[in-house]
């Protein structure tokens, strides 16, 4: 009985992978199967490569603004959440005798 069920999970399995590989997608990424022809001057291809050139160089600008962007904003939130902490703490008694007195005030602001 169990060499029955080892079987059909081969057999399942096979089936399965030989369904797999016929009905895939024949999707390669970034392969549109359109390739521009050039002719042979040189100098065409040179005006192509510096138009691609010229854009990366755009694209990488953007990075560094944006890179120069996330440091003034980790510097922001770096500020205010020495703010924060500041602002609790000097909210929060530092004493027991302060402590003590809030908690007197507390209970008559109860009564």
């Amino acid at each position: 009985m169990l060499e029955f069920y080892i079987t059909l999970f081969f057999t399942l399995l096979i089936l399965f992978s030989i369904i797999k590989y016929f009905t895939k997608p024949r999707i390669i990424e970034g392969a549109t199967g359109e390739y521009q022809k050039y002719p042979d001057d040189p100098l065409i291809l040179a005006k192509t490569n510096a138009a691609n050139i010229d854009v990366l160089k755009k694209k990488m600008d953007e990075i560094t603004t944006l890179s120069k962007q996330q440091k003034i904003n980790t510097d922001n939130i770096d500020k205010n959440s020495q703010t924060i902490a500041s602002v609790l703490k000097s909210m929060s008694p530092s004493s027991e005798e302060a402590s003590q007195k809030n908690q007197a005030l507390l209970n008559e602001d109860q009564e």
